[in-house]
């Protein structure tokens, strides 16, 4: 690479820089940065577009007449459609973790016990050939080659087991006696708490997001059947299911992000275990009585500590190892089931508009503050929509697609069955002030004389008739005539009253 002068003669190192795989690391690396930058900026995007969508759904949608009883009702809907998804999300987050304390108690605890075995055998024949007469050195370094002259091995001691050394390059007593138990459970621990939990993840989560979808159909479609208007419902649908589906994606992003970064911790902790249970025996090398033969009785102190630590070192380290990776998936499974809370949020923060405006009746909006909260929408609505056109223009430049979801309106109930519903609805809340009973239960109507400014006699019959539908007819359809026979016409209109306002 030229890197070194030429003047101090020809490298002895790689003649090719592609053999040094450097070139291939920085690719890697280079490539890693810029995917995690894109999911970053990406994740960005969704989310504003998100709020920019929810913002204009509040300035455009218009409140609808609905009655305190139906509010209450949409809002238990919500609550009952939530309790719903999390009873449809429990099975999968149960799965999830059956599968993975099958895999592990089948393949990995075996290997980390096998692993803790094989450490423990070998670790007092890697403690004495530190004290062997067959030195390593920098480039080369085997099982019976593997001693330390007697100041680099002090060094090392004094320095909790590693040191780097100029003969014999970089020591570390404590990696050397984990070796073989990491060797041992390395692959085991790639397959389970790599490969396996990135795969059952991505399974968890197109399943989730499928039954959000579903479950944002469904409730929309519930409230449809409540009376909400189909075309204000579509783009109260298609924003829930948009920040729904955006939510979701970042909270399997953390979740995986969480696997990672845990089970690269937990890969790291045997070595500090190691270290600290070999302490004890740096100390009594250290302790050891200076004098001829004082390397000797070094070496003595050495392989005597570590018999007694060796015996629980590496099993204390597999315990602290699994209960390590309980923890991480019984967090997994917390996480999986709180989606269904992360959904029910993502549609209350859409639906709720259908039933806060409506929560309570009595309060009265002054006509100049309802001026003003209009004006501001229609102030807002520009702006919103230019947000919009650049979000869209970073929609297509990341790749983004928002998909759209068609509001399915099977089971809507009709205008017979609406009224009817809201009959019963106001009888049970006591709001219905029923003005003629049936004529089962009601005598025969008097007749009354009444006398007009001709003098013609009018019969008159005391109740008014009522529709099912709350019309009140205020003469009888049938021609009236008085005493002599004379016809008067029928009553030329009758007048509609909504039976909720009768209170």
């Amino acid at each position: 690479m030229k890197i070194k002068p030429s003047r101090d003669g020809p490298p002895s190192c790689f003649s090719n820089a592609e053999d040094t795989q450097i070139p291939l690391l920085r690719a890697f690396v280079h490539t890693t940065t810029a995917k995690h930058c894109q999911d970053s900026v990406k994740t960005f995007v969704e989310q504003t577009n998100d709020l920019v969508e929810q913002m204009k759904l509040l300035c455009t949608d218009s409140n609808s007449d609905v009655s305190t009883g139906s509010a209450r009702r949409m809002k238990q809907l919500h609550k009952s459609s939530v309790q719903s998804l999390t009873n449809q999300i429990k099975p999968i987050a149960t799965q999830f973790k059956q599968v993975i304390d099958q895999k592990v108690s089948n393949s990995l605890a075996s290997s980390l016990k096998t692993g803790a075995r094989k450490g423990s055998q070998s670790a007092i024949s890697t403690v004495v050939s530190w004290g062997s007469k067959s030195r390593r050195s920098k480039s080369e370094r085997a099982p019976d080659k593997n001693g330390l002259y007697y100041s680099t091995y002090n060094a090392v001691a004094r320095r909790d087991g590693v040191y780097t050394s100029k003969s014999a390059g970089a020591v570390d007593f404590n990696q050397e006696l984990c070796d073989p138990m990491e060797k041992e459970f390395s692959t085991e621990w790639q397959s389970v708490l790599d490969s396996t939990i990135r795969r059952l993840l991505a399974e968890s989560e197109r399943k989730i997001l499928d039954l959000s979808t579903s479950a944002c159909q469904s409730f929309a479609q519930s409230l449809r059947s409540n009376g909400v208007a189909a075309d204000r419902l579509g783009n109260m649908l298609n924003t829930a299911n948009r920040s729904a589906t955006t939510a979701l994606k970042t909270s399997f992003t953390q979740m995986r992000s969480i696997a990672r970064d845990a089970q690269r911790e937990l890969s790291r902790e045997l070595l500090p275990a190691v270290q600290e249970k070999m302490k004890s025996s740096y100390t009594a090398v250290k302790s050891a009585q200076g004098g001829p033969g004082v390397f000797e009785r070094m070496k003595g102190a050495m392989v005597s500590n570590s018999q007694r630590a060796v015996n629980e070192m590496f099993d204390s380290a597999m315990d602290k190892l699994m209960r390590g990776i309980k923890a991480l998936i019984n967090r997994l499974e917390r996480l999986l089931e709180s989606t269904a809370t992360i959904v029910g949020k993502s549609l209350e923060n859409v639906f709720s508009i259908c039933w806060d405006d409506n929560s309570d009746k009595t309060t009265l909006i002054d006509p100049q503050m309802q001026k003003l909260i209009q004006d501001c929408r229609n102030a807002l609505l520009p702006e919103l929509n230019r947000l919009q056109t650049i979000q869209g223009d970073a929609c297509e430049l990341l790749g983004i697609e928002r998909e759209e979801v068609e509001l399915d309106l099977v089971g809507v109930e009709s205008l017979e069955q609406q009224l009817s519903r809201r009959v019963a609805e106001a009888e049970k809340n006591g709001n219905m002030l029923d003005l003629c009973d049936s004529d089962a239960d009601v005598p025969a109507p008097k007749k009354m004389a009444v006398k007009s400014e001709k003098g013609a006699v009018i019969r008159k019959k005391s109740p008014l008739k009522t529709s099912a539908a709350g019309v009140i007819d205020l003469c009888d359809s049938d021609s009236d005539e008085d005493e002599e026979g004379n016809i008067f016409g029928k009553c030329p209109s009758t007048v509609n009253v909504k039976t909720e306002a009768w209170l």
